[in-house]
């Protein structure tokens, strides 16, 4: 629950910057949502490894954990961002011409989206098992997220569909579900990448 009530509350701050423009709320939104929500990641892949979940070893995924979830997030932030801009100028009379980058940018934020789904648990996990650093962004992790999750992709996107379904609930019903959207989310991704075939074994050997 306090996992939940970080990330809540991190959502909460990029909503309120997102008053102010479409920027600044990505570049909060890019800060202080991805670390907590990844440290809720790593403590549910403990509870599908059978571990014994601790505060202590929250604030450790959350220490150890904040600069590669920075770096996973910010490519379908990114892309989305992008997206959003081509759509807007199209909205201020930039013509037709404008839906030919939007829709790239949507397939790319999509795909994004998805791999990072993967790379959530598999960053998590693997920091917790080598403890080696990993660089901000590593162009063979995002390849190897887009085979594992062609291989498997109804885990990953049951997962995708729980954020979603969680997000849109808590605007149209109520904002205070947004308390309890987090941990289930964390929870099917954790369990996602502990079905794709091969993953843990793939992740240990080649995450450098």
């Amino acid at each position: 629950m306090l996992g939940s009530a970080l990330v809540t509350l991190a959502a909460l701050a990029t909503v309120g910057a997102g008053r102010v423009g479409l920027l600044p709320a990505l570049s909060l939104a890019l800060v202080v949502v991805p670390p907590p929500l990844m440290a809720l990641v790593g403590v549910c892949c403990e509870i599908v490894d059978e571990a014994e979940p601790s505060f202590s070893g929250l604030l450790g995924h959350l220490r150890r954990l904040t600069v590669p979830a920075i770096g996973i997030c910010a490519v379908p932030l990114i892309l989305a961002g992008l997206t959003m801009t081509a759509l807007l100028a199209y909205g201020r009379g930039g013509g037709a011409v404008m839906l030919v980058p939007a829709a790239f940018g949507a397939t790319a934020t999509v795909m994004a989206l998805v791999c990072a789904l993967v790379l959530l648990p598999m960053r998590a996990s693997a920091a917790g098992m080598t403890g080696r650093r990993v660089r901000l962004v590593n162009p063979h992790l995002w390849l190897l997220s887009l085979h594992l999750a062609a291989r498997t992709p109804l885990p990953f996107l049951a997962a995708a569909v729980v954020g979603g379904l969680g997000i849109a609930l808590s605007l149209t019903v109520s904002n205070s579900l947004f308390l309890l959207v987090p941990a289930p989310f964390a929870f099917v991704v954790a369990a996602a990448s502990k079905m794709a075939p091969g993953a843990p074994e793939i992740v240990d050997r080649r995450i450098p």
